[in-house]
């Protein structure tokens, strides 16, 4: 059994991170300890204890999940996969051509829509248009330039 933090830095990412995949469900612990570890003994309570930070310490928070060796195997296969995405992302891309927005999103491991709210209103990005259907919106493609991806990148670092 691993707390967060052993768990995290097992397969080589921050406890924020973890924090934050547990939070949207990317994640599910095995365990969840109770608030605070009434009805254990014997090795169930030291357990406890050192998850919660010490036996005076409630359990709730993130301390409270426990991940498994099963769990922490799934997590390492998740990281690998993210890894892999941005790899596939890097060697696609051929050098002087525009980025795609799914194309960034991959390499920045940001969202589409949040690379979309970051590109839109930049100059120097390409804008294909569609007009707007009967009861349809309308589309826009942006086709982004190496040059403008490295000065948002600077700008926001």
């Amino acid at each position: 059994m691993f707390n967060l933090k052993q768990a995290a830095s097992k397969v080589g990412i921050s406890e924020g991170l973890l924090i934050l995949w547990i939070a949207t469900g990317k994640v599910r612990p095995s365990v969840e300890l109770s608030a605070t570890g009434k009805g254990l003994n014997g090795n169930a309570r030291k357990a406890f204890e050192s998850f919660a930070g010490g036996p005076d310490e409630p359990g709730l928070g993130w301390n409270r999940f426990a991940l498994t060796e099963e769990d922490v195997a799934q997590l390492g296969t998740m990281v690998e996969q993210t890894a892999d995405k941005k790899t596939k992302a890097e060697s696609a891309h051929v050098k002087g051509a525009h980025y795609s927005v799914q194309e960034l999103a991959a390499l920045w491991c940001l969202g589409v829509d949040k690379i979309r709210e970051l590109f839109e209103n930049e100059p120097d990005v390409i804008k294909l248009k569609n007009p707007p259907k009967k009861g349809k919106r309308a589309y826009v493609t942006l086709r982004i330039p190496e040059s403008v991806a490295a000065r948002v990148q600077r700008r926001n670092s």
